[in-house]
């Protein structure tokens, strides 16, 4: 055998050897975006939809600095979940009709199925689909599919934002508007659907006993860090 096979052979035993030993690699999770950064952590605020009559609504202030659970900080929102769903872009009319025409029939599971998204996400270990397997994504899909009932559509504004664009041979200022509906939804009544759409999840492969065990935990905790 050749120098370059036998240092090949080597490398390939001491591989397979390390593989077979070794626990299952922890992966750095990414971030839920919606939890990365931030609403309203760049930009001036350059117009608003009060702008003539005062300050914006408390909701947006505590939306803009941190995100739904600013929202629920407040007296009014203590027993409630918030989904405040966002859009933005520089036409303000195809804004107008997508603030106007947002329902929670429509909109809310959307919304639901990225904050529980998020939750899974954010309990993990590793890469949710090594976490939890199939379960996963079928909860994710159905969260999204559902049909839920108490959601109240609050409210609904928007702002014009200044940001700051470069790259490597320009910089800039664009604007942008960026429009924000309210929703809530009393947390029991949230959580009692959550519940049941979490039961009734079935996947075409079984969870290992790992994923079986993690599974278990979030169905447990899954509202302590919501």
């Amino acid at each position: 055998m050749s120098v370059t096979r036998a240092c090949m052979a080597l490398a390939a035993a001491l591989f397979f050897s390390a593989c077979a030993g070794e626990p299952p690699k922890i992966i750095i999770k990414p971030e839920s975006p919606r939890e990365a950064v931030p609403p309203g952590a760049e930009g001036r605020i350059l117009d608003h939809q009060n702008a003539a009559q005062g300050e914006m609504p408390e909701w947006v202030s505590r939306y803009l600095a941190g995100g739904n659970r600013g929202v629920e900080e407040m007296e009014p929102y203590r027993n409630f979940w918030v989904f405040v769903g966002t859009n933005r872009g520089t036409n303000f009319t195809a804004l107008s009709h997508w603030a106007g025409g947002f329902t929670p029939a429509q909109d809310f599971p959307r919304l639901a199925a990225l904050r529980i998204e998020a939750r899974l996400i954010g309990a993990a270990s590793l890469y949710p689909d090594d976490e939890y397997g199939e379960f996963f994504e079928t909860l994710v899909k159905k969260a999204s599919d559902a049909a839920y009932t108490g959601v109240i559509r609050e409210d609904a504004f928007w702002i014009l934002r200044q940001y700051h664009q470069s790259d490597e041979e320009n910089s800039s200022l664009r604007e942008q508007y960026e429009f924000f509906v309210l929703t809530a939804i009393e947390k029991n009544e949230f959580q009692f659907q959550a519940r049941a759409i979490m039961a009734d999840i079935k996947t075409a492969v079984s969870p290992t006993r790992d994923q079986a065990a993690a599974i278990n935990r979030i169905k447990e905790t899954f509202f302590e860090d919501f």
